[in-house]
């Protein structure tokens, strides 16, 4: 029984043991080093920005890291699988890339990302320009992002990394479709 704490190295032996009648035999040393991390990756949104009055949004874009913190620069990336986005209208009403449906749902958003020490994508940028719902007229709608990594750590959403940066993983933003009118109050001829 060993306890790891998050990103320790952990090295485990086994040795083949003589068998019941004691005959000695030659035996074999197996060694197997790794890494265990169990902090989470964390997002953030670049756009839109929140509390944001749109007429129009084609695109939700964001950047992710499952990086270490400057203090812990010995340590590695377990690497992320993918970032999410959640599209809600309130806490029961989430899109699902074509209806809305009951929340929670988390819609698949597309990463570009460098590789980290491991070979493991480490950091980048995702976006969700696909599966995007029709945007109506004086709503308000909550975008919420998390990612996973590679060690099954799946960030907590609404909680502040301790990270080098400040990363805001939720928005909300409000849609103003109609185009303004004016009026003439008064029409002076001379």
């Amino acid at each position: 029984y060993i306890t790891l704490s998050a990103q320790d190295n952990a090295d485990f032996n086994s040795i083949t043991i003589p068998n019941a009648a004691n005959n000695i035999e030659p035996f074999t040393i197996y060694a197997s080093t790794f890494v265990y991390e169990s902090s989470a990756p964390y997002t953030a949104i670049s756009a839109p920005a929140h509390l944001g009055m749109l007429s129009q949004l084609t695109s939700i874009t964001g950047t992710m890291a499952d990086e270490p913190t400057r203090v812990e620069t010995a340590k590695l990336s377990a690497g992320i699988t993918r970032t999410d986005v959640q599209i809600s209208t309130s806490v029961s009403d989430c899109y699902n890339g074509a209806a809305w449906v009951a929340c929670p749902y988390w819609i698949a958003g597309s990463t570009t990302a460098s590789p980290g020490v491991t070979g493991w994508i480490s950091s980048g940028t995702w976006i969700l320009n696909t599966s995007l719902p029709t945007w109506l007229h004086g709503m308000t709608y909550w975008i919420i992002t998390r990612s996973s990594d590679n060690a099954n750590n799946t960030e907590t959403v609404f909680t502040q990394p301790t990270s080098p940066s400040v990363f805001v993983d939720s928005v909300s933003v409000t849609f103003d479709l109609w185009a303004p009118t004016a009026a003439i109050s008064n029409l002076y001829l001379t």
